[in-house]
């Protein structure tokens, strides 16, 4: 497996920051509640991240939230107009109506 990091410039920060992980085709986007977007009602991936992905063939994006895992298709992003709150760019997947992978019970313990 192939991990590649991922990173973004945050016009907040002033630097360069990790926007996630590339996985054999899966962008896997670790989030913290501070990163949520009330407004948008779930996260945002900036748009040079969106490019790269692209550029990578990525296939699935999973977000790693403290309310659980979110599985969504690349291409669902591709629908979403780009916003900025401050921190450049974005396009933003919403949580709002979308079942976690444990509220699915995709995961199984072994």
């Amino acid at each position: 497996m192939k991990h590649t990091k991922i990173l973004t410039y945050d016009p907040k920060k002033k630097k360069r920051v990790l926007a996630g992980v590339l996985i054999d085709g899966c962008f896997i986007k670790k989030v913290t509640a501070k990163h949520f977007m009330k407004v948008e009602q779930g996260y945002g991936i900036q748009e040079d991240v969106i490019d790269t992905l692209r550029e990578a063939l990525c296939e699935t994006i999973m977000i790693e939230a403290p309310t659980g895992t979110y599985e969504y298709a690349f291409t669902e992003l591709l629908f979403k107009d780009p916003k900025d709150y401050g921190n450049g760019l974005q396009r933003f997947l919403s949580i709002r109506k979308k079942k976690s992978a444990e509220q699915l019970n995709l995961f199984v313990e072994v």
